[in-house]
């Protein structure tokens, strides 16, 4: 079972729907999600509308607890809700992640609490009471990405779209992982994960995959001492002492392999892979004898997948990393330090 974080929006209607709410997120808690609530988070003295932005930003999932009160005071724009509102509708259009706001009929029936913003969209019925176990535990897996893939669909004669047999694909992304409260109270700084997101479009699972770094080189088409032939860790499974290969089931189905990740003033890229010890391997201007330093720059690094039953070719990747970091609130794109997509060098092969 996987791990989430969650912000739980809601209005203060009473003392007894406020009692409801933190025995929701005590429960969540209890279950592996980090149920974070503005009675355990603020305290006397903060700045609440930089704590509601920061929540609602840095937090996996939004749960909004949707009754006749919150509908009004989100529609009119009024208080916490009212701004709350602001910052959700101006992150959904910009990152177009609607999965991330989940929300929770708590009073009456769904018209008479949703906020227009968020009419059309599915939520988890807990009116009753008791709420039902079925809704909470639905909205628990989906938190934790445990709910139970679909069936493989029978492939019909002379349709190709989806196979019968495994088929993997590649796409990039790049994951901004912003200090939680508590981790920002330690000092812990920003960071960008550089992540290769393997997609299965056939039906059939690709059973025991491993992503392997096979080669890497600069911009000049030097080669990168010690960095070839070492197997990348899966964002599922990150964990160096039992880091092992995993199963991508059928169409629909994908797994991430954590590539390198940058943190905020350290200059310092680290390279997600397994070495002899179990440990990743950061790579530095001093940091490490094990392989050339890694200035910020452009670098290209050739990536295979291989399974029991299926592979994906070695791909050329550009990974762009500039030590320029974003002001605070910017999560823009192109504010990113580091950059990654398909592309073959534009060296040849045989360069030492």
């Amino acid at each position: 079972m996987g791990s989430a974080s969650a912000f739980v929006s809601y209005s203060w209607d009473d003392d007894d729907h406020k009692e409801w709410v933190l025995s929701l997120a005590m429960r969540l808690r209890s279950d592996g999600v980090e149920a974070i609530l503005d009675r355990w988070h603020t305290v006397p003295g903060d700045q609440l509308p930089q704590f509601m932005e920061t929540a609602v930003r840095e937090n996996d999932y939004v749960l909004i607890v949707c009754t006749p009160r919150y509908k009004d005071r989100s529609d009119k724009r009024v208080g916490g809700v009212g701004y709350e509102g602001d910052v959700m509708t101006a992150e959904v259009m910009t990152k177009r992640n609607n999965r991330k706001f989940i929300p929770i009929l708590r009073q009456g029936s769904w018209e008479e609490t949703a906020p227009s913003w968020l009419a059309g969209k599915c939520y988890v019925d807990l009116s009753a009471s008791p709420y039902s176990e079925e809704s909470y535990q639905d909205l628990l897996k989906t938190m934790l990405g445990t709910r139970p893939a679909p069936p493989p669909v029978k492939q019909a004669a002379g349709d190709e779209t989806h196979p019968e047999e495994p088929h993997l694909i590649f796409a990039t992304n790049i994951d901004p992982s912003p200090p939680k409260p508590s981790e920002q109270a330690a000092g812990w700084k920003r960071s960008w994960f550089i992540r290769l997101k393997v997609d299965n479009t056939g039906q059939a699972a690709a059973r025991s995959c491993v992503g392997r770094l096979l080669e890497s080189r600069d911009e000049q088409g030097n080669k990168l001492a010690g960095l070839e032939a070492l197997d990348l860790y899966w964002a599922r499974q990150d964990n160096p002492e039992t880091h092992k290969s995993l199963d991508i089931q059928g169409y629909g189905d994908s797994a991430y392999l954590d590539i390198a990740q940058v943190k905020e003033g350290e200059d310092l890229l680290t390279l997600r892979v397994v070495v002899p010890r179990g440990h990743r391997l950061a790579v530095a201007p001093g940091a490490t004898g094990r392989s050339q330093d890694l200035p910020p720059g452009t670098y290209y690094l050739r990536i295979g997948i291989y399974a029991d039953n299926a592979h994906v070719d070695p791909t050329w990747f550009k990974v762009e990393w500039r030590s320029q970091y974003p002001p605070e609130g910017d999560s823009s794109v192109d504010s990113y330090p580091c950059r990654m997509e398909i592309e073959e060098p534009p060296f040849g092969q045989k360069r030492h």
